[in-house]
């Protein structure tokens, strides 16, 4: 079963406004993405040696599809809460402006 690793890094004053996921087919896997991540992170590396971050472990099907729909998905928006993610592009724009 895949995992994603979610880390929530805790500020100077207490507030969360970052979290990184790391994804791997064992927990094993990615608790090193983690560690690698944090080794190169001058921000986050820190949080997480400190013990300023709080980890949460999610079992999933499968790793994530490196498609937007496929994105989504895993993070539950619905189909039309993906507008909110992005602006929407020249073609999307025309074509809503058909429908009109």
């Amino acid at each position: 079963m895949a995992i994603a690793l979610h880390s929530f890094k805790i500020d100077s004053d207490g507030e969360i406004r970052i979290c990184h996921t790391f994804y791997g087919e064992t927990e094993a896997e990615a608790e090193a993405t983690q560690k690698a991540h944090a080794k190169d992170c001058p921000h986050y590396g820190p949080a997480l040696a400190q013990g300023k971050t709080i980890d949460i472990t999610e079992d999933l099907d499968e790793l994530p599809v490196p498609e937007e729909a496929a994105l989504l998905e895993l993070l539950g928006f619905e189909d039309e809460q993906w507008w909110k993610l992005r602006a929407p592009t020249e073609e999307e724009i025309d074509e809503e402006g058909e429908e009109e």
